[in-house]
């Protein structure tokens, strides 16, 4: 299974998130200037690193139905920590070391969260501790989806904007971006959520990917299909408070 199913693995079913799209298209008018390919990822990380936190709601619905995952980010310089959350796990990453509890990540109540460092400090080598590892890794990668919205623009083949739709009131700039898969893993440019590996299990090159932007060039939705899932996801909570930390060592099994 691929990172862009794991979602699907997290819960079978759970409600959609985020805000819906309502009203007519907005032009792009001189509040809502549209970006070019050049200068659209750019903008829009300064945006977000602007802001400092921000919250995206992302669900994906395959053969098993809807899944909702949120997830917490808060940016400091180019690192980045966050705390993602479905309906039965959690998971936390701070300074590249990943946790996560819920589901069969530990059956031990009293230390419910497993630790994932990829410098391999502190991993133990017992066959249960290789297996939880292996499978928090897959399962984090959701923590890095944001990146398809952020992070794709650079190795887009082809790049359209026309007025979109309002999101919250707010008027965006819908962009339309079929992106060269093989480029963006090789740069690592969404992270773990689906690298060079995942995409060739997928036999996925090329991507199309739909993302809105509003005047202040803030993301607000993204939208793509792959690997027999449908995706969508809602940017919000830009700068409001966020509470992101590693688990006690007590309650690491």
């Amino acid at each position: 299974m691929t990172p862009l199913l794991v979602a699907g693995a997290l819960v079978l079913a759970a409600g959609c998130g985020g805000s819906e799209e309502t009203g007519a298209p907005v032009a792009a008018d001189s509040k809502v200037v549209a970006l070019t390919q050049g200068e659209f990822a750019g903008k829009v990380q300064a945006a977000l690193a602007a802001k400092k936190t921000f919250q995206v709601v992302t669900t994906t619905t395959d053969t098993d139905g809807p899944a909702t995952f949120t997830t917490n980010v808060r940016l400091a310089g180019a690192s980045a920590d966050v705390q993602g959350s479905a309906l039965e796990s959690t998971f936390v990453r701070v300074g590249g070391t990943l946790y996560g509890k819920g589901g069969q990540l530990s059956s031990d109540p009293k230390k419910p969260w497993v630790k994932y460092d990829p410098t391999g400090k502190g991993t133990g080598k017992e066959a249960t501790a290789i297996l939880a590892g292996a499978m928090l890794q897959l399962l984090g990668a959701q923590l890095d989806q944001y990146r398809m919205a952020v992070a794709a623009s650079p190795y887009a083949t082809d790049f359209k904007s026309e007025a979109g739709q309002p999101v919250d009131g707010v008027a965006t700039t819908k962009y339309t971006m079929t992106v060269n898969v093989l480029k963006a893993t090789q740069a690592k440019a969404f992270g773990q959520y689906l690298t060079s590996e995942s995409a060739a299990q997928s036999n996925l090159t090329e991507l199309p990917i739909e993302v809105t932007v509003d005047a202040e060039s803030l993301p607000r939705t993204f939208a793509y299909e792959a690997d027999g899932a449908k995706v969508s996801g809602t940017f919000g909570k830009f700068g409001e408070p966020v509470t992101i930390t590693a688990p006690a060592a007590t309650e690491i099994a």
